[in-house]
């Protein structure tokens, strides 16, 4: 019979932990010692601790230990809940209940939303689970969840009739000493305004008139430019 050193120092040890034939320890520092019968939860050599531990459960003959970042290991005889690789607990586990030779673990929906925290993009945000762009917007509020934040002027900017805007080349065309009309359905309205007034030195008193003159535009035209003659 060997001698197994569970502390060092007074006070070390949290919480000990046992099954029918194996015992465990868990630290106040997170870590875990194990002893008892190896194949029944005695040995941990091969368990990954690494992170903290925040509490164990056991069956009969096993133990599951669940971590500070929320993931759950298990070790012990595997037909009692020893052996989970076939099981996702690497996130997102609220707690564990356990039988004589099984454990179930429950996942946490922090913000109620149906969606399980480890699957939820936006754990405490009940109107929000996923972000396809990963822009740290989620999807239902962001005008463009496909396309990530950074990339949003781009994409105005290589089609900006999408989104109502002129282009760069449009802005470019646009002379000094010209107005640019846009085409809609077809034509293309130009209107003046006139002010008139018997004393050329004298405006305050003009007498102001709108005049539209509509042009039909061919296929494809979409903007005309024009200025006045001098």
């Amino acid at each position: 019979i060997g001698t197994i050193t569970v502390s060092s120092a007074p006070g070390d040890v949290s919480t000990i932990y046992s099954n029918d034939l194996a015992f465990a320890a868990l630290k106040n520092d997170g870590s875990v010692v194990t002893w008892g019968r190896s194949t029944d939860g005695g040995d941990s050599s091969g368990v990954d601790f690494s992170g903290g531990v925040r509490t164990i459960y056991s069956t009969k003959l096993a133990f599951a230990a669940l971590k500070n970042d929320g993931s759950v290991v298990t070790w012990g005889f595997s037909s009692h809940g020893g052996d989970s690789d076939g099981v996702d607990l690497s996130s997102g586990v609220g707690t564990i209940y356990s039988t004589n030779s099984a454990f179930a673990a429950v996942l946490n929906d922090a913000d109620g939303d149906g969606v399980l925290d480890n699957v939820d993009a936006f754990p405490d945000d009940p109107t929000e689970s996923i972000d396809t762009d990963s822009d740290n917007i989620g999807d239902n509020s962001d005008e463009f969840p496909t396309i990530s934040t950074q990339d949003v002027l781009s994409a105005v900017d290589s089609n900006p009739t999408r989104y109502n805007r002129y282009s760069l080349d449009d802005i470019e065309d646009l002379r000094v000493g010209s107005t640019m009309i846009e085409v809609s359905d077809g034509k293309a309205d130009i209107t003046v305004i006139l002010e008139e007034t018997s004393d050329v030195t004298d405006w305050s008193n003009a007498t102001k008139s709108e005049k539209t003159i509509q042009i039909d535009a061919p296929t494809e035209t979409r903007f005309y430019r024009f200025k006045l003659k001098d």
